[in-house]
């Protein structure tokens, strides 16, 4: 039997193609850098990619909550609960309760933890090198501004929640 056009390997919706669709494409690339990076940091580290995001957000933004951090770098709570804590265990962060608010609880690097941060960023800055020389000075400062841009939007339309019901009502003009 022959299929119809919605059928089979013909596209549908608009010819819609995964290879060619954004979302996709931004997946693929950032599953392509993740475990390529994720090997990296095993071996010479031995941190997990979420672990090493962890470090370097609180490097930059301590102290934070496990809450704040999690909507920060969008990780789930329970991803970010399991590695802060295998850290903390690790000597790595150090867990506080906030002194001015007893019910809150802070994460912040140790002196360890800082440490492995310093040794890892100048490894961070030799990949990101590599990986983007292939655009010209004006083509990245191009890729911030597009970046920067389309993460603002995604912040203003997606609800706190990350319902994509009410992301795309938003959406629509």
């Amino acid at each position: 039997m022959k299929p119809t056009k919605n059928e089979g390997n013909s596209p549908s919706n608009n010819e819609f193609r995964l290879r060619t669709w954004r979302n996709a494409r931004f997946a693929v690339l950032g599953n392509k850098l993740t475990r390529s990076l994720e090997d990296l940091y095993r071996k010479e580290f031995d941190l997990s990619q979420t672990a090493w995001r962890i470090i370097a957000t609180l490097a930059e933004n301590a102290p934070m909550s496990a809450k704040d951090l999690a909507e920060l770098i969008a990780i789930d709570s329970i991803t970010i609960t399991r590695a802060t804590s295998d850290l903390v265990k690790r000597g790595l962060l150090i867990r506080r309760i906030n002194k001015q608010d007893r019910r809150k609880i802070e994460l912040r690097l140790s002196a360890r933890g800082r440490k492995v941060y310093d040794r890892i960023v100048p490894v961070a800055l030799e990949i990101e090198q590599t990986v983007f020389s292939v655009l010209t000075e004006n083509e990245g400062d191009q890729l911030d501004f597009l970046l920067s841009k389309i993460e603002g939007h995604i912040d203003k339309v997606l609800t706190r929640d990350r319902v994509w019901g009410s992301f795309r009502a938003k959406a629509k003009p």
